[in-house]
């Protein structure tokens, strides 16, 4: 059930490099860049989202009432410097100014019912090596909207 998904991704895209509060992060669609040269989930910093979209409800028309959730995985490591912030500070910084796009965010392919961005301050510091960290934070959008596509 791809219908709506790729143009949902493209809006999201658009969003995240419009607002200009991303221009040092990488930003990776997990389930379109999984065949990049780089292990893109230590190219760091950066922003990994992917998408789950399943029908809620189907109406005699031919439309279903879908449900969308993209979740955004951001990480930096532990040298990371950006405007004079680093590791949890960096990321909750990051996520505040992510779910704020996310949230002002236009849609140009569907019209959703329901439009929300939760999961903020979940910051975690993850070991990738034996003296070598990544911090990670996650946050989540979810969008309901009908679609015709069959």
């Amino acid at each position: 059930m791809v219908s709506m998904l790729e143009p949902l991704s493209t809006d999201i895209k658009t969003a995240i490099t419009d607002s200009g509060d991303f221009s040092d992060f990488t930003i990776y669609r997990i389930d379109m860049d999984e065949d990049e040269d780089t292990d893109y989930e230590y190219d760091v910093p950066n922003i990994i989202y992917g998408t789950t979209n399943v029908p809620i409800d189907y109406f005699m028309d031919g439309t279903r009432r879908m449900s969308a959730e993209v979740v955004f995985n951001l990480s930096v490591s532990e040298f990371d410097t950006i405007s004079g912030l680093t590791r949890k500070r960096l990321v909750n910084e990051k996520l505040d100014k992510l779910q704020d796009t996310l949230s002002d965010m236009r849609f140009t392919s569907l019209t959703p019912i329901t439009h929300d961005c939760r999961g903020g301050e979940q910051v975690a510091k993850e070991q990738v090596a034996e003296d070598e960290f990544l911090y990670r934070g996650i946050l989540t959008m979810a969008v309901e909207y009908l679609d015709a596509t069959t």
